[in-house]
């Protein structure tokens, strides 16, 4: 379909498909014929750097906007959930690798006990998404979010990522609402990325 749309608008891009191998310690051997590029796990770096080095021209360097035409608004299901029902949920946040709640705070990350760690800002953006998600027709109040989170996060620190991250929805002191786009934090925050991947590092 990327294809189709990239050559009826005359940009010279070719979509090709990649076979990536993630694991180093792997043995794989290709019996048969494949379309897609295969690469294997030594040979990622140098095929992502000689993506960063290719050139584009003006002509082509509007592929984005045009692909943005043919977007679809995200789904958002019809259901709704009282937020009442928020007393059944599990509170905390979420290890985005195992899915447990067995996380805690440790300096500018939120641990897991299966080790993975998680920038706390994006951990406690990203529970907002989810908060967002499950509850889709409504804004975002802080005290609903406290709810959420339970005891993982400090409520100063929650109003912290709020006013800096989610623009407000309805102005009124300690009850203003932040906007929910109803979507997972991927997709709220994909310009952001880069800054987000730069937290990895911290």
């Amino acid at each position: 379909m990327v294809q189709n749309i990239f050559d009826q608008h005359h940009l010279p891009l070719k979509v090709e498909g990649v076979l990536a191998f993630m694991n180093p310690d792997a043995t794989i051997e290709i019996m048969d014929n494949v379309a897609e590029k295969v690469l294997f796990y030594q040979d990622i770096p140098n095929w992502l750097y000689e993506l960063n080095t290719y050139q584009t021209t003006s002509a082509v360097n509007n592929w984005k906007a045009i692909l943005q035409r043919y977007c679809v608004p995200a789904f958002k299901s019809q259901k709704r959930i009282p937020i009442e029902d928020i007393k059944y949920f599990k509170k905390g946040i979420c290890c985005r690798s195992c899915h447990g709640f067995q996380t805690t705070e440790n300096h500018n990350f939120i641990v897991c006990s299966c080790g993975h760690r998680e920038p706390k800002v994006t951990a406690c953006a990203r529970t907002i998404c989810e908060f967002g998600v499950l509850f889709h027709d409504r804004e975002l109040k802080r005290k609903e979010l406290q709810l959420f989170f339970g005891d993982s996060i400090n409520p100063r620190y929650l109003a912290f990522i709020l006013s800096k991250y989610f623009p407000v929805a309805k102005r009124a002191g300690h009850m203003s609402t932040r906007k929910n786009k109803g979507i997972l934090f991927e997709y709220w925050f994909e310009d952001e990325m880069d800054y987000f991947h730069s937290l990895e590092k911290s």
